[in-house]
């Protein structure tokens, strides 16, 4: 008797499209470019690691039996992707060792190997802190957070993305020395401590096309790894060891608000006229026709005559300078 089980063929490939981020580096093991597969009555688990990156994804069927097997992962994607719509069927004969992918008129036979050798997945401790965010906040902020990475790869934390929690906001920060992007999420995480996490940007990249845009995902995180959960939808990464740069110190404790003058979509809901756009710049007297700038002339004459003005710096000696305004 085979074992089988039923599953919808567009959730599947959306749920492999996920996985096969897993499956883009080269890694020494060969069971690491495979997918393992566990199949069980109501549902099959999907997994799929880089000992980076981890996934674990659940889509629901209806079969019969409970086995569980490392299916090569490339070759498994692309087969499910060129599969008609609608239900896919995956059978095992009693034999082992082949995987059967059945639908209406396409039929396709997959290599399996032993789930045995595949690798466990980090899971999260029960007493690690959990903090929930709003899933469509939280994707604008990474967005927005992420703009100034580095591409320096020698300096691993400014390539890396921080994500700083405090009590009352997250926030997702980068900067690569000369730029600085903060994004904030106000929300209360109940943290008595503020926790820093640096991300690697490939992993923070993916997180929006994980989530969807309503509810809410859950962040855990223990010394070496941050957990993502969401229902249906296990991610977790490995943050970078090291410190990232004090940001704070640079930001202004306010920022200054200038009026913006909104005239170009005309009068106001109230009949009101709308305000009249500034006035051109001057045109410079006698400007070229050629639009090249006048050379600016020195009110001092000739640099040979300027006199010599003693002048104070802040290290407390004394130097010499000549002209206005050196």
């Amino acid at each position: 008797m085979n074992l089988q089980l039923q599953v919808s063929k567009d959730r599947l490939d959306r749920t492999l499209g996920i996985l096969k981020h897993a499956l883009d580096r080269r890694v020494t093991l060969p069971i690491l470019q495979h997918i393992l597969v566990d199949i069980r009555p109501k549902e099959v688990v999907l997994k799929a690691t880089d000992m980076e990156l981890a996934f674990e994804a659940t889509v629901p069927g209806e079969g019969q039996g409970q086995w569980t097997m490392a299916v090569p992962g490339k070759k498994f994607i692309e087969t499910v992707r060129v599969f008609p719509e609608g239900i896919l069927s995956l059978e095992c004969p009693e034999a082992g060792g082949r995987l059967w992918l059945r639908a209406k008129g396409m039929n396709s036979e997959h290599n399996i190997q032993p789930g045995e050798g595949f690798p466990e997945l980090p899971a999260p401790a029960k007493e690690l802190p959990v903090v929930r965010i709003p899933v469509l906040r939280f994707k604008r902020a990474i967005q927005l957070g992420s703009i100034a990475v580095s591409k320096d790869a020698t300096k691993p934390t400014l390539s890396a993305v921080l994500v700083h929690l405090s009590k009352h906001h997250v926030r997702v920060v980068s900067t690569d020395g000369f730029r600085l992007a903060v994004a904030e999420v106000p929300c209360d995480t109940k943290l008595k401590d503020e926790v820093r996490l640096i991300v690697p940007k490939r992993a923070l990249d993916l997180i929006p096309t994980l989530l969807g845009d309503e509810g809410e995902v859950e962040l855990c995180w223990d010394g070496t790894t941050l957990y993502l959960d969401q229902p249906g939808l296990k991610f977790s990464t490995r943050l970078v060891t090291g410190n990232y740069p004090a940001y704070e110190k640079v930001l202004p404790a306010e920022l200054p608000l200038a009026p913006v003058a909104a005239a170009r979509a005309g009068p106001g809901p109230t009949g009101s006229p709308a305000p009249s756009p500034p006035p051109p710049a001057p045109t410079p007297r006698n400007w070229p026709p050629t639009g090249r700038p006048l050379r600016k002339r020195s009110a001092w004459g000739p640099r040979s005559s300027w006199p010599t003005i003693p002048m104070r710096i802040a290290s407390g000696s004394w130097r010499s300078a000549t002209g206005p305004g050196s």
